[in-house]
């Protein structure tokens, strides 16, 4: 259902309805190499138990390929991507190990970051695990990357995900 207010002519839409059944897949966003900014990054513990830093990567139409319809998403698109920080930072460990440290390191590395005085503490959240505060991960929020875009297959069609990211030059 839409309704057109008088006093504005701007629709209001307040239903809509389709037969999702006739609704094709859109294609995927073409596999290359985006520039995107970080969206979120979060520190949480997944379902395997090891810390992991999620990413949202937002990228916008204007760095579409031309001949991709932007009509898939007009709005730009959102991709997410995890990475597993934990080696090295067993909560059993007097201090995150050189691995622990590194594993850090490039992942402000890979988003062209500096963190000068990294400090880490054992977290409750984490269940114990040394990690990162999250005011120090949520520094990578705003950074300019590129975001290599693959094709994986997820539920009988190929997906648009992320398979590395390196700084934005």
């Amino acid at each position: 259902k839409r309704e057109i207010t008088e006093d504005t002519g701007i629709s209001d839409i307040s239903e809509f309805v389709v037969d999702l059944s006739s609704v094709p897949d859109p294609e995927p966003l073409p596999v290359r190499k985006y520039p995107a900014v970080v969206k979120t990054a979060q520190i949480y513990m997944s379902k395997a138990g090891k810390p992991t830093i999620k990413f949202e990567y937002y990228i916008s139409t204007d760095v579409y390929p031309i001949e991709y319809d932007a009509e898939n998403a007009p709005d730009g698109t959102t991709l997410r991507s995890w990475v597993g920080v934990n080696a090295g930072c067993a909560p059993q460990q007097s201090q995150p190990t050189k691995i622990g440290q590194a594993n850090y390191r490039r992942v402000f590395d890979a988003h062209g970051a500096r963190l000068s005085n990294a400090t880490f503490r054992p977290r409750e959240d984490l269940d114990m695990h040394w990690a990162l505060s999250d005011d120090q991960i949520n520094e990578l929020v705003g950074t300019q990357v590129l975001v290599n875009v693959v094709h994986e297959p997820f539920e009988g069609r190929d997906m648009p995900n992320i398979r590395g990211v390196t700084p934005q030059e």
